[in-house]
């Protein structure tokens, strides 16, 4: 995580007043701020958590993992893994903001002060999400077997058909490009 995230920010302010008389005076104020700010969080991770479980006959795990596992009469593995590999999070915001006021103060009468105004203001914000985990794509992904043919694919026929990419997450590194676009979305 990052400790300030890389920010840009440009401001303009207007402010103007007429006097109409010794007492009595209109004003405008007018602002227009844009600020753009990124942000870079941890990537997903699984620690303890039964989403990251892997069946004794997933096609990516080692044989010998595969035999010891065999060995204790395990049928399931829960790995905990930092997803280092499949990208940072991202968050990209575009904020505009615009104020403006028209307004008109004075005395009456050398007692009473009045302040009439009519204000206008908008904020308007974009933001982009980048690598942000789908859990129901990452299930998928990670339930990998092979085929008929000896091919990694999905388990879930559905999955396949949906275009699931198996994902391997054994070592750093081992998840092909094609699955993590397949397990993360860009919003």
């Amino acid at each position: 995580n990052e400790l300030q995230p890389e920010f840009k920010r440009y401001n303009f302010n207007f402010k103007g007043n007429y006097d109409i008389t010794e007492s009595d005076s209109v004003y405008f104020e007018a602002k227009y701020v844009r600020s753009d700010a990124t942000n870079n969080f941890q990537p997903a991770f699984f620690f303890f958590d039964p989403v990251n479980t892997v069946s004794i006959d997933n096609a990516f795990m080692d044989p010998a993992l595969r035999k010891m596992m065999q060995d204790a009469g395990k049928t399931s593995l829960t790995i905990n893994r930092f997803m280092t590999d499949t990208g940072l999070r991202v968050e990209n915001d575009t904020r505009e903001t615009q104020r403006y006021v028209l307004g008109m103060e004075g005395t009456i009468a050398s007692e009473w002060n009045y302040d009439v105004y009519a204000v206008y203001g908008q904020t308007d914000l974009k933001r982009e999400n980048e690598n942000n985990l789908i859990y129901d794509n990452y299930i998928n992904a990670l339930d990998a077997v092979k085929d008929e043919n000896g091919n990694i694919v999905c388990r879930s026929e559905a999955a396949q058909a949906d275009g699931c990419v198996p994902i391997n997450i054994f070592g750093e590194g081992a998840p092909s490009q094609a699955a993590i676009d397949y397990i993360n979305v860009n919003l």
